[in-house]
């Protein structure tokens, strides 16, 4: 079996900050790609850069959708 490629036609839309804490909402959207293996849930990563002293980071966050 081949295993599933990567989604296909993404779309982000509807991103907004909630003004009480901050945070940035968004809507994203894709097709499921064609798979032989049965997919159960997608992973998502998304990054924030953050400036400071005395250096500049990045955090990594990652959480699981179902199907």
């Amino acid at each position: 079996p081949k295993n599933p490629r990567e989604p296909r036609n993404l779309s982000l839309s509807g991103a907004r900050v909630q003004p009480t804490n901050g945070n940035l909402r968004i809507l994203l959207r894709w097709k499921q790609p064609p798979s032989d293996v049965p997919i159960m849930f997608y992973k998502l990563f998304w990054s924030r850069f953050i400036r400071g002293p005395p250096n500049d980071s990045i955090l990594v966050h990652h959480q699981s959708v179902p199907k």
